[in-house]
């Protein structure tokens, strides 16, 4: 399903190494009854990870459907050999990474059951064009996942360096285009600006 947005500039893999720390289990907790209930009705499910980085969250939910199949997208080739290293540690199969441009994804409507992002939105400019697209491929009756942070909301103290750091990237990534707070802008901001399907939303935190 194409879109006429350009894609934005990806983050160096080196930057996103620091994210295989992630699984399913703690970073997509929202989205597991979801799978388990889906996945009694049809084992075969098809989920699409948009943005999946070093692959870390792909491949830990590839172990919960293992009769079906994850496709897990980056627009930065360079991660790609790490993400299929970290599938292979985990042990699947059942999963493919592809580059991908989230702004204009090349499958056809309606391909997946599941259609998910992390921590992505926050990055762009306009997110609510990516949401577009998730939700254009993404069959009805489907879900369409998405968990984004929203910084404004943190008080930590003291200020350690390595907060510090975080923030100044944080700012300096804001200064891009992208937005701090996408996670409170994701029903109201997001879903309201020309989205063409009927859906019922539904906000879950964390």
């Amino acid at each position: 399903m194409a879109s006429k947005s350009s894609s934005e500039p990806a983050h160096p893999a080196p930057h996103a190494v620091h994210h295989e720390w992630r699984t399913a289990q703690n970073s997509a907790s929202y989205l597991l009854p979801k799978i388990n209930s889906m996945s009694e009705q049809n084992s075969k499910l098809k989920l699409l990870d948009v943005g999946a980085g070093s692959g870390s969250i792909s491949a830990t939910l590839a172990q919960l459907i293992p009769d079906g199949h994850i496709t897990a997208i980056d627009i930065n080739p360079d991660i790609l050999p790490l993400a299929r290293a970290v599938a292979e540690m985990v042990g699947v199969t059942n999963i493919n990474f592809e580059q991908g441009d989230a702004h204009k994804l090349s499958y056809a409507d309606e391909s997946f059951d599941i259609t998910i992002c992390h921590q992505i939105l926050f990055h762009l400019k306009e997110p609510w064009i990516v949401l577009r697209e998730m939700m254009g491929v993404t069959k009805a009756g489907g879900i369409v996942g998405a968990r984004e942070g929203d910084l404004d909301t943190e008080c930590i103290w003291p200020e350690l360096p390595g907060l510090l750091s975080f923030h100044n990237f944080a700012a300096s990534m804001m200064k891009d285009g992208g937005t701090s707070t996408a996670g409170r802008q994701l029903l109201v901001d997001n879903c309201c600006r020309g989205l063409s399907k009927r859906v019922w939303l539904e906000k879950i935190s964390p």
